[in-house]
Order: C-alpha cells, then sequence, then structure tokens
C-alpha cells in the first residue's frame, strides 16, 4: 500500500520533468479527491498531465483495511463520497476533462485524445 493520492500530484512533476513524453496517473476516485486541487497546479503551469480516475465511489484503501480488522458490517457505507462530479470538479480547477462509462469489453476510452491533447486533461470513468 502507498499514501492515498500520492499520484495526483506525482504526474505533474513527471510531466514537467518530461513534457515531451504522455504522463499518466491511474488513481481511484478517494485519493484524487485528497489532493485534486493539485490540477489547479497543473493548469497554472501548462502541465499536460493525465488523470484516469476509477470511480467506485468509495475510499477502497479505508474500507479495506476496516474490514480486514473489524470484519463487521456495522461502518459499510460510512467511507462513501456522495458521488460527486468529478468532471464539473476539474472543469472548476482549469481542466479540460472527458468521461466514459464502462463497456462490457474493456476499450482505451480516452488514452487518444488524451495524450493528443496539450492541455489539461483529467478523465474519469464512472
Amino acid at each position: 500500500m502507498g499514501p492515498m493520492g500520492f499520484a495526483v500530484g506525482a504526474v505533474i512533476g513527471a510531466k514537467l520533468a518530461l513534457p515531451d513524453e504522455p504522463c499518466i496517473a491511474v488513481c481511484g476516485d478517494g485519493a484524487f479527491m485528497m489532493h485534486g486541487a493539485e490540477i489547479s497546479t497543473a493548469a497554472q503551469n501548462g502541465a499536460g498531465a493525465i488523470w484516469l480516475v476509477l470511480n467506485d465511489n468509495d475510499l477502497g484503501m479505508v474500507s479495506q483495511g476496516m474490514e480486514t480488522l473489524f470484519k463487521s458490517e456495522s461502518w459499510l457505507g460510512y467511507y462513501k463520497l456522495g458521488a460527486p462530479d468529478l468532471v464539473k470538479f476539474a472543469e472548476g480547477l482549469g481542466a479540460t476533462p472527458s468521461r466514459s462509462r464502462p463497456t462490457r469489453a474493456p476499450r482505451p476510452f480516452a488514452w487518444r485524445s488524451a495524450t493528443r491533447s496539450s492541455g489539461r486533461y483529467p478523465a474519469s470513468r464512472r
């Protein structure tokens, strides 16, 4: 396990260090929300970092730890995030976001347009 949300800021540093390479962070929605305001930093500095947010409306690492330690269902739902609209959140911070819906067969839903984009491009998958 690593610290939740580390990838959100780390991808900005990677993109600033390697401006000609696509730099992509994959994180859960809970981790993204912990440090999502860093999108503003990326936008202000012109870093075209990409965030792929896997949206399950949960603090997954926390829930997994609670399940392992307590084996009880009394806390289930306690860490639900309230289904925030991460696309609107990203837009409000200066990004050009995209949303994709899951399909039956896995497919690259936003990679082509995200990696060709010169701007800020978090992708949210619900």
